[in-house]
């Protein structure tokens, strides 16, 4: 395996469902990243999996966060 090499994926129910937008821990989790002194995302597999890759983007870019892998 290299680094062009993609892992394989095990399908489960849990992956892929969407996080209800207006919830209040949701809420709560931006505010604190708006007001964190040195916030960034610490993103992992799960946000290729889960296909969130363009929500992740625009958490980044709404709050002007950096992003690592």
């Amino acid at each position: 395996m290299g680094p062009e090499t993609r892992p394989p994926l095990f399908t489960t129910a849990s992956y892929g469902r969407p996080v209800p937008a207006g919830i209040p821990d949701l809420d709560e989790v931006i505010g604190l990243l708006a007001e964190a002194r040195r916030p960034i995302i610490l993103a992992g597999n799960g946000v290729r999996v889960g296909r969130a890759t363009e929500s992740l983007r625009a958490l980044a870019a709404a709050l002007d966060l950096p992003v690592v892998t």
